[in-house]
């Protein structure tokens, strides 16, 4: 499995999305969501899911935001419950200052394979206090 390339374990919630006008998404990008349109979720950001097919420029497709996922771990050897986070290379790691945790580990056994599967934190589901 290569970098920022992941796969659905478990189903959950998907919902239809334009993608933006420069970069078209493949199936298994971690995706972000702005001003609309979503684009490939780059380093320091918070993914809102994960596309399901390609998604052409400007095209409208299938992204999970809810559900669990496989990625390629770093080496770290991940605890159940962990927060998981996705280094500036595309794959899973423990993370450093600054990064954006996309979810908390579910399943530890896949670690000697180099895998880890997540509960992913969708932006979409962030809850916010009032002020």
């Amino acid at each position: 499995m290569a970098a920022n390339d992941f796969r659905v374990v478990q189903a959950g919630r998907v919902i239809e999305l334009t993608a933006n006008g420069s970069t078209a998404i493949n199936v298994g990008e971690m995706v972000t969501l702005a001003s609309n349109v979503i684009t490939i979720t780059g380093n320091n950001q918070a993914p809102i899911g994960m596309a399901l097919t390609d998604i052409a420029i400007n095209g409208v497709g299938p992204v999970m935001i809810e559900g669990i996922f496989e990625g390629t771990a770093d080496g770290t050897d991940f605890a159940m419950g962990q927060e998981v986070y996705m280094e500036p290379s595309g794959v899973l790691g423990d993370g450093a200052a600054g990064e954006v945790s996309i979810g908390r580990v579910v399943n530890t056994n896949p670690a000697a394979s180099g895998l880890v599967q997540f509960w992913l934190h969708s932006s979409l589901n962030t809850l916010v206090t009032h002020s």
